[in-house]
């Protein structure tokens, strides 16, 4: 009997409508910004060209700078989310837009819920109310040239709920709203409705041929292309339909099962594709379906509307309603294969050989011993390791033995660059992602017989490099760079100018000289007749501040006071998300002590202060040292400890007059007794 993973496909093919694979990873538009779509492949759709080039007309090239209101409407399934998506992520609006997010409607639209995945929030549901989200969204919005898309609109309603929450500044700014009503597009547009809205066609008979053709009969013969044609014609050009019929006439493998489906397909003798006419197409491949497949379908039905299921998470709830125990002639190993591993131990790995995909989470010997097991997985494909910040890996002896191994992810762990060298070793890699590494070093040298030979993809985010020293030969087939929050970074090597594949250079909250760099390349890439290679720039920061953490002036002005007037006995400073700047957050009054001052630390924020401590000397002379504390709890968040690590350095520079500095984790470290003892 067929594999649970044939239902997963075919959702995947809906989901995505009528979508042809293209390259095989795409990199999310912006992590700092909030919701994306749920892409991760640049596909080529079919019979679209001309729409997109409207839409994108109206997005970017329409002389209006007002907020303009652009619907896309047709009926369910012709691709209007699809359309949304490519528009979305191509190149020419990525760099145009100051700032993107997406949101899914859909037909119960929540308020708060749409607000929350504007915002990228997922714990803000019990501290903010519904103004409270809506203001935030608007002055993150406010001053910026920004795209927001809302997917799958049903009501004027979900519309109304959000319309105030879009600032007009005059900027070209867009709101790009997908729906099935015209009455929806109508009421939100402002202008004469044609000047921005578009109602999406059904497709060209030959387009629909070509679909069709792609997903079931490109290795198929001439008989088979006979019978299918007819098929299609009976799709009536609804992209949905033609994807979903695809994938079930792929899976026949004989004549008679091809005209024993298209006869009862053909059973029907309606002249128009109405929504009864579409869901009868579409029961087809349900009815298919082998009966236990039914249920696995049938199961999707207890999650709400447009929710993101995990693959691994579904698969162990078949598992544990018994959906997939009862398929026949399966073994363990392939019911293994679909759920997440729970255990690493070595007896637990050896008993499931056949897993592609693992996510590995601990600390220290835990994770390096789940880490060795991994050999015993020949077929991994996907290999995703967190750290906690504390782990060191061992790369050289255990994940370069993964033969198959094409993503790895990193983060946070504790590296040197050389050990990354090593990873050339692993013959299919096609993406590398190293997120918040730590002391990984300021210098990477790639040596020339270091070839990443199958690297499409590789991003960094969030490491103290500094220098870059590499050549497009380690690099042969990169086609995608990702660079976030590199704070130090000087530039990327210029040889990256003569990577015939690459694409893009995406760089995000990294020093002015790395950004130019990027644009060097670009232009060399052009010289070589590479037009399309693209840098996208987000966020770039001032060279004096390496760590892109700026430093208000009241800093500086309270520190003065305290050091020369001392009017405090301390100052407490945090970093201001939305700012980004280190502003003053408490001071403390000659007379508090210093447990008031070790009160005022959060015990799972990441803080800066200064302490005017008093002490008498041996010789019973009165005293002050100045203390800088960097306060960085273990319960901190990962990337606030880098985040005010990489900036520490900077903002001490500011402070001139610290005389001491102490590095605390736990309340102990900066006791009395820790600052008598630092203060002689």
């Amino acid at each position: 009997m067929e594999d649970i993973d044939a239902v997963k496909e075919e959702l995947v093919k809906i989901k995505d409508e009528y979508v042809l694979q293209g390259t095989p990873d795409v990199l999310p538009i912006s992590e700092a910004d909030s919701s994306q779509p749920a892409s991760e492949s640049h596909n080529k759709m079919i019979g679209r060209n001309k729409e997109f080039e409207i839409i994108k007309e109206m997005l970017i090239q329409h002389p209006s700078k007002k907020l303009e209101i652009v619907s896309i409407k047709g009926m369910g399934g012709i691709g209007k989310t699809t359309l949304a998506k490519q528009i979305y992520e191509d190149s020419s609006i990525t760099s145009y837009f100051d700032k993107q997010a997406w949101v899914v409607a859909s037909q119960h639209h929540s308020k708060r819920q749409m607000l929350l995945d504007l915002l990228g929030s997922k714990d803000d549901a019990d501290k903010s109310s519904d103004e409270d989200l809506s203001l935030r969204l608007y002055q993150s919005l406010k001053r910026q040239r920004y795209l927001v898309v809302m997917d799958d609109v049903w009501s004027v309603e979900a519309w109304d709920a959000l319309k105030t929450c879009f600032p007009d500044d005059g900027n070209g700014s867009r709101v790009l709203l997908t729906t099935r009503f015209p009455e929806v597009a109508n009421h939100t547009s402002s202008r004469s409705k044609d000047d921005f809205s578009h109602e999406m066609q059904f497709l060209k008979q030959s387009e629909s041929w070509q679909l069709f053709y792609e997903k079931a009969c490109k290795s198929r013969s001439a008989e088979f292309k006979t019978i299918g044609r007819p098929v299609v014609e009976k799709c009536k050009g609804l992209p949905l339909a033609i994807i979903v019929i695809a994938g079930l006439f792929s899976k026949l493998n004989t004549l008679d099962e091809w005209e024993n489906t298209a006869n009862a397909l053909s059973s029907s003798s309606a002249a128009t594709l109405d929504d009864e006419e579409c869901s009868r197409i579409l029961s087809l491949s349900y009815n298919h379906l082998p009966h236990n497949l039914k249920a696995c379908f049938l199961y999707l039905g207890v999650f709400p509307e447009d929710h993101k299921i995990k693959a691994n998470n579904l698969a162990r709830l078949w598992l544990a309603e018994g959906l997939v125990k009862a398929f026949e002639n399966e073994s363990f190993d392939a019911v293994a294969n679909r759920i997440r591993a729970k255990d690493c131990s070595n007896e637990y790995i050896t008993n499931i050989p056949c897993l592609k995909n693992v996510h590995i989470r601990g600390k220290g010997r835990e994770i390096n011993a789940c880490i060795a097991n991994l050999a015993y997985l020949e077929q991994l494909e996907r290999l995703c390791i967190s750290g906690g910040g504390e782990t060191h890996i061992p790369i050289i002896n255990d994940i370069v033995l993964l033969k198959n191994l094409r993503k790895l992810t990193l983060y946070p762990m504790r590296f040197v660059w050389e050990e990354i060298n090593i990873l050339s070793k692993l013959p299919r890699l096609e993406m590398l992602k190293l997120l918040w590494t730590l002391n990984a070093g300021k210098e990477w040298e790639i040596q020339e017989e270091v070839i990443f030979c199958q690297l499409i993809a590789l991003v960094i985010h969030g490491c103290v490099l500094k220098q870059w020293k590499a050549s497009s030969h380690n690099f042969p087939k990169l086609k995608h760079l990702v660079l976030w929050n590199c704070f130090e970074l000087r530039e990327i090597p210029i040889d990256f100018a003569e990577i015939s594949t690459l694409k893009s250079i995406k760089i995000s909250r990294c020093l002015p000289s790395a950004v130019e760099s990027a644009k060097k390349i670009q232009d060399e890439q052009r010289d070589y007749g590479n037009y399309n290679m693209v840098v996208v720039e987000k966020e770039t920061r001032d060279a004096n501040s390496a760590s892109g953490v700026g430093v208000v002036d009241e800093c500086k002005l309270k520190f003065l006071e305290l050091k020369s007037k001392r009017n405090y006995r301390y100052i407490v400073f945090k970093i201001d998300e939305a700012s980004q700047a280190v502003v003053v957050e408490k001071l403390g009054s000659h007379e508090e002590t210093h447990i008031q001052f070790s009160n005022s630390m959060p015990p799972n924020e990441c803080r800066y202060a200064v302490y005017d401590y008093d002490f008498t000397t041996d010789e019973n002379c009165q005293k002050s040292k100045i203390f800088f504390v960097a306060w960085a709890p273990e319960t901190a968040p990962i990337r606030s400890k880098m985040v005010y690590a990489s900036s520490k350095d900077r903002f001490r520079r500011e402070l001139d007059g610290v005389q001491v500095e102490l590095q605390a984790t736990d309340p102990s470290e900066m006791s009395l007794d820790t600052f008598k003892g630092r203060a002689y």
